[in-house]
This record gives structure tokens, C-alpha cells and sequence, in this order.
């Protein structure tokens, strides 16, 4: 019996040939199997819901890919070796390790300096006083690696040839830009004791850094050797920083944006001067030092610094404009040794630095951070309760003498806390803050 419509369906569909009768459209049950004319509406519904399910994964996935390697690659994020992931473009063409002889690299306003490196390989012969970076020898992500390589050089600045020791990681294949660390030692210090002495360069490069050790003049009237500052005669160490590290970058795949300097005692003043002279540091990390030089004007720059509160060679408290070396007074435009707190908060001012913050992670250990700066940069100052002129994390068995970091008089045994390591610490530093300019 055919029912009302005339055509055997129902409902019966309306007059104008929508489809939809009068009441209402047609409901998902009454579309279930076959129509009348053969069509499964329901099974092309289903396959066509597996189709664009099966090509969302796909696309998925290939998104997934993508953000992988672009954080493998260092493009994105953090790279899983820290600081070794290439933030900058990668060096083109490649800069394999090589001699190089007559660069023509220099900052402007310096004579044109020559470098004259001689490459070693750590595991057949290492030059005197390593510190023993040859043993920075193992496993990144499963790939085994060969020792790092010391490159023992000199470079001619306004026809004075200097000495400098650098550490390349063992990562290092010419294409990827390194980081670089700039080590400073104290007055009286050399390339040997201070590498030796701080233990800096075997850490760096398991942590994918290049570092450089310059080394000081050692003036001809039986003077120590020293860092010239204002006050201080001598050449000019700023040319010659400026020109080493300039010329590295164009000799080897260093990266500009994270050339970084440390130092300690008057090293670590000597980095301050350099972080107020020049705009080559993306963040300084002086060890007693940072209250040697009065506040300088400048760009913002990030700082991280230590200093005992016991510290009798670069007194904490400050002195009143005067500063003695091994018991004699200096031009006290030399180094000014004011207040450290007041010298962390100068700079702090100089970053333009909102907010500060101050925790004690142990009872010998406190850290003051001004962040929420400008640029990007930030201030933190790690106070050492009784700690003295020393390298924090190294332990009372510490000994500082005039070959490491220029206390002079022999060995004196200076008291170093182990809640934290200057050299960790100072390279997690490093890792966040890169140059954007």
C-alpha cells in the first residue's frame, strides 16, 4: 500500500524538492543501510570520517617532525648540549681547524695584528699547563668524541706580540658557531695557574665552550705582571683583548653574540673595565673583582659575580678610595674597591634593572638577583659568608699563590664554599644571555 506522496517513501518529501519534508529534514536513523536506490549514505559518512582522521595524523605527525629538528638543530629552544647549539647562522663556508698566519681582523682604531697560533692535539701532545682539558673525552647523544684541541698562539697588537692559550671543544667542526669565554687572571697570574687554579676550561668544554686565555704583560721593572687600567701603566689591554678575540672569531667558528669574560681578583677587574670600555661581552662573570672599577656608563649588561665577605686582598667592605697590592698602595685611580653590594647596585641602576630579589640557599650562601632588566639582562651577586679570595667550589684545600691568581707572598690558603660552583654557575649564566645587537 503506498503511502501519502505518491512515491513510496516516507515522509513524503515536500513540493519544492528539497529534500526536507514537512516535517522537518531527514534524521541520521532514517538514512541508515541502503536507500531505496541502492546508496549507503551512513558507510561513505564513515569512511570519509577515517579518511580525514587518517590525514590530521599525518599531518600531525609531520608537524611533530618538524618541531624536533628544528630543536635539534638549534633553532628552537634550548640545543641538549647547552650553549654548543648554534643560535647564529652557521659558519659559510666551514672553518676547519687550521695555522692561520696574518689575519685581517681588528677593531677599529688598533694596529692590524697578527696571529700566530700552533695547533695540538690533546691526546698525543699536551702543552705545558692544560689543566688538563686533554681529559674533556667522551659521549654526546651516544657519538663517541676525541679530546678537545689547545691551540697555544701569540697575536701582535701595536708591535707588542702577546701570548694566549685557546681550548676548543671537541664538537668543534668549523660549521657551528661556539661560544667563547675569555679567562682572566689575577696579578702576578699566568695561562698555566690560573687554567690550573680554576679548573674553568675542562668544564666549558664539556659544556660545548671555546675558551681563551690571555696572558698579561710582565713589565720590564721587576714589577708583577699586570692589567692595564687607568692608573696603571702599560700597553693597552683592551686593544689587545679586542683584537684577540676579534681575530678568533674570524679565524674559527666562534659565535659574536656569546663571547663572555671571567676573571679573578684583579682579573675579574680587568673584566669589569673590558664589559665598560667595549660591547663585545653578551654577560660578565668576575670572581672578587666587580668593586675594583667605579661604576662605568654604557648599554646594559648582564652580571653575575661573587665575593667573600672575608676576602682580605679585595676587601668586601671596600676601602676609602685606595687599594693595597701585597701591602703597598696603589693610585688609587687604579682600582677604587669601593662597597661590592654598592657596586652590584650600580650596575643594577646602569641595567635599568625593576625588580630584585634575595634568597640563602645555604647559611654560607647568599644571592641577591636584579632582574626584569633591560635588554634582557640581569645582575645577580653571590655573597660568600667567610668566604675569602677564592674560587667558589673549591673547598678550604683551595690555595691561591702569585702564579695563580696574584695574591703574591707565596701560598696562602683561602677558604671556599662548596654549596656552589662558580664554574656551573657561571656557565648556566652564560647559556641565558645572548647579545641581540
Amino acid at each position: 500500500m503506498a503511502h501519502p506522496g505518491g512515491d513510496g517513501t516516507w515522509p513524503p518529501p515536500d513540493s519544492n524538492g528539497s529534500g526536507h519534508d514537512q516535517h522537518g529534514p531527514r534524521r541520521p536513523e532514517d538514512l541508515i543501510g541502503p536507500d531505496p536506490h541502492g546508496h549507503d549514505h551512513e558507510g561513505r559518512r564513515r569512511t570519509g570520517t577515517v579518511v580525514r582522521f587518517v590525514v590530521l595524523m599525518a599531518l600531525a605527525g609531520v608537524a611533530t617532525f618538524a618541531l624536533f629538528a628544528l630543536y635539534y638543530d638549534g633553532r628552537l629552544g634550548a640545543d641538549p648540549s647547552g650553549a654548543a647549539g648554534s643560535r647564529t647562522a652557521p659558519c659559510v663556508p666551514a672553518k676547519p681547524l687550521e695555522t692561520p698566519n696574518n689575519l685581517d681582523a681588528t677593531p677599529s682604531g688598533t694596529d692590524l695584528p697578527t696571529v700566530t697560533p700552533s695547533a695540538t692535539d690533546s691526546s698525543s701532545s699536551t702543552p705545558t699547563g692544560t689543566a688538563g682539558v686533554g681529559a674533556a673525552v667522551g659521549q654526546v647523544g651516544g657519538i663517541d668524541l676525541g679530546p678537545p684541541t689547545d691551540i697555544d698562539g701569540q697575536i701582535s697588537v701595536s708591535d707588542l706580540t702577546r701570548g694566549y692559550r685557546l681550548h676548543l671543544p671537541a664538537t668543534y667542526d668549523g660549521s657551528r658557531p661556539m661560544p667563547l669565554v675569555v679567562l682572566l687572571t689575577g696579578t702576578g697570574g699566568t695561562i698555566d695557574s690560573m687554567e690550573s687554579y680554576t679548573g674553568l676550561p675542562e668544564v666549558a668544554l664539556a659544556r660545548g665552550y671555546a675558551v681563551v686565555t690571555p696572558a698579561q704583560v710582565t713589565p720590564t721593572d721587576g714589577q708583577p705582571s699586570h692589567w692595564t687600567v687607568p692608573g696603571q701603566p702599560g700597553p693597552s689591554d683592551v686593544a689587545f683583548v679586542q683584537s684577540l678575540v676579534t681575530s678568533l672569531e674570524a679565524t674559527y667558528c666562534l659565535d659574536p653574540q656569546r663571547v663572555y669574560a671571567t676573571g679573578m681578583a684583579a682579573g675579574g677587574g680587568f673584566a669589569t673595565y673590558l664589559a665598560c670600555q667595549t660591547t663585545m661581552f653578551a654577560a660578565i662573570a668576575p670572581v672578587s673583582g666587580l668593586n675594583l672599577i667605579r661604576k662605568c656608563d654604557g648599554a646594559p649588561e648582564a652580571v653575575l659575580t661573587f665575593h667573600g665577605t672575608s676576602d682580605n686582598s679585595v676587601s668586601y667592605r671596600g676601602v676609602e678610595d685606595q687599594y693595597t697590592v701585597n701591602g703597598l698602595l696603589t693610585n688609587p685611580d687604579t682600582y677604587f674597591n669601593g662597597p661590592i653590594e654598592t657596586s652590584v647596585r650600580g650596575w643594577a641602576d646602569r641595567d635599568e634593572c625593576k625588580s630584585m630579589s634575595s634568597a640563602r640557599l645555604q647559611p654560607d650562601v647568599t644571592v641577591l638577583s636584579y632582574t626584569n632588566c633591560r635588554d634582557n639582562s640581569a645582575v645577580v651577586f653571590y655573597s660568600i659568608e667567610g668566604g675569602g679570595d677564592a674560587w667558589p667550589g673549591l673547598g678550604d684545600a683551595a690555595a691561591s699563590d702569585s702564579g695563580a691568581i696574584g695574591t703574591g707572598g707565596g701560598v696562602q690558603v683561602e677558604h671556599s664554599t662548596t654549596t656552589i660552583r662558580a664554574n656551573d654557575v657561571m656557565l648556566d649564566f652564560f647559556n641565558d644571555h645572548v647579545k641581540t645587537s
